[in-house]
């Protein structure tokens, strides 16, 4: 009989471990993924940005070049 309670015991704590480290792998997993997500938004904020400033300044190049070549 205390065999069985024994067997029995290490049964359940065995899926209790299991089940509580599948929730926190997702969870992990969640976060890696949130974080990802994170980082990329701000990379492509960070280079719609740029490609914007560069626009910006390719218009001011050419606003000078042809007031240059008007003036002549």
């Amino acid at each position: 009989m205390k065999s069985l309670v024994h067997f029995v015991a290490l049964i359940v704590l065995t899926l209790a471990s299991i089940v509580l480290s599948s929730c926190s792998t997702t969870e992990v997993v969640d976060a890696r993924t949130s974080g990802v997500e994170r980082r990329q938004s701000r990379m492509d904020a960070r280079t719609a940005a740029r490609q914007e400033r560069w626009r910006i300044r390719g218009e001011r190049e050419d606003a000078r070049a042809s007031a240059r070549f008007d003036s002549w």
